[in-house]
């Protein structure tokens, strides 16, 4: 995850960067940093070709090739552009202002220009800062890959423990992991921000990576007492209502990691799709054992093999079992609930119901409100057009 101009921006180091052009590119991505001195004072476009800047290039400036003509800042820009840099900042030191011209130009290319002061900024401690934020970026994505297959299980043994040695640190011995993803997927984006709003609300015990667009934190729990959720909560003191959390269950094995990483991300996606803030695994129900594992193949198959023939029933006859079976296991098997929420007769209910159990061979099955319950939270979990589509 390559860090952005906007973190760039937003680092304490050039807060006081003056953004006056190229809005719409805050978020180029920056992969490399350079020092623009007289690389397009010359008209010789094999030499521009030479010296040009690498693509996602963060390029300061002071345009002192440009000192006595304006002109070709213009021509300047226009270069860099060609080059692909992703963001341009700028040294007060012989221009206060740039011309209309070019903050017109950088504007519709996407090009963010920025200046700074003589005493606000050396070139020298822009790029080493810029660099340091690029390593840990390129260290967190790594970090999130080694991650993802530590829950795969493709990690080695030796791969394993270094990785969760890393994370619990050495005297972390009784943990919970919550898994926080962003609301607002505008304000996602600006993942360095927020990654450092949730930080610095964090005790130094404490720890917090990125993980497919969210956040996993790591948090050290052996001074809890009481109230797991309430005691997490208090640990939390950042803006929790603008995530979707998820929280694990408390854990003492530290080769446990992988299953209370899990635990958090289960939590965190019920929670999304039910639109509450928070809640913790332990609270799932039956979905502690579904939200793992629904996306096997065997409890797809399973679902789809009783929701389906009710389907390609209602298609053939125009009928309206599923619909009716849903609201059933919605209700519980109430089927007085049923009827007024669909504003039929309860004898009609009943009909359907039958029907259905007719269909699958389940006129005799005691189990047939537990099968039909199970076989529509997993199709719920995927979501109609995924459930029913040939390509899974």
């Amino acid at each position: 995850m390559p860090i952005t101009v906007r973190e760039v921006w937003q680092l304490e180091e050039f807060r006081v960067f003056r953004l006056v052009a190229g809005e719409s590119g805050l978020d180029n991505k920056v992969c490399n940093v350079g020092i623009l001195d007289y690389e397009y004072a010359t008209e010789d476009r094999k030499l521009r070709k030479q010296w040009a800047f690498a693509r996602n290039a963060f390029v300061i400036s002071s345009f002192l090739f440009a000192r006595n003509a304006p002109e070709k800042i213009l021509d300047a820009l226009k270069g860099l552009v060609e080059d692909g840099i992703s963001g341009l900042a700028v040294k007060t030191i012989y221009y206060q202002e740039l011309p209309q011209e070019a903050l017109d130009y950088a504007d519709q290319q996407g090009l963010p220009i920025f200046l700074f002061g003589r005493d606000e900024a050396y070139f020298e401690e822009i790029v080493v800062t810029i660099k340091a934020k690029m390593d840990e970026w390129d260290d967190k994505e790594l970090l999130e890959e080694r991650i993802e297959r530590l829950l795969k299980g493709e990690l080695t043994v030796t791969e394993r423990n270094v990785l969760i040695w890393r994370i619990l640190k050495a005297d972390m011995r009784q943990y919970v992991v919550a898994y926080c993803q962003p609301k607002d997927k505008e304000k996602s984006r600006d993942a360095y921000s927020i990654y450092r709003s949730i930080q610095a609300g964090l005790m130094k015990c404490d720890t917090v990576f990125f993980y497919k667009g969210g956040f996993l934190l790591i948090l050290d729990m052996r001074s809890c007492s009481g109230d797991l959720g309430a005691a997490v909560r208090r640990r939390m003191q950042f803006r929790k209502e603008n995530f979707w959390i998820g929280l694990g269950n408390l854990h003492w094995i530290p080769e446990e990691l992988n299953r209370a990483i899990e635990e958090g991300l289960c939590a965190q996606e019920y929670a999304r799709r039910r639109e509450c803030s928070w809640i913790s695994f332990d609270r799932l129900g039956i979905y502690q054992i579904l939200m793992p594992y629904y996306r096997d193949n065997w409890m797809r198959q399973y679902s789809r093999r009783l929701l389906g023939r009710i389907r390609q029933f209602d298609d053939q006859y125009e009928g309206e079992l599923f619909k009716t079976i849903q609201s059933y296991v919605t209700y519980g098997g109430d089927v007085t609930r049923v009827a007024e929420e669909l504003h039929l007769h309860k004898n009609t209910v009943r009909y359907r119901v039958n029907k259905v159990k007719e269909l699958l061979d389940m006129e005799g099955e005691v189990s047939f409100n537990e099968q039909m319950m199970i076989a529509y939270k997993i199709y719920e979990l995927y979501g109609e057009e995924e459930f029913f589509s040939e390509k899974n």
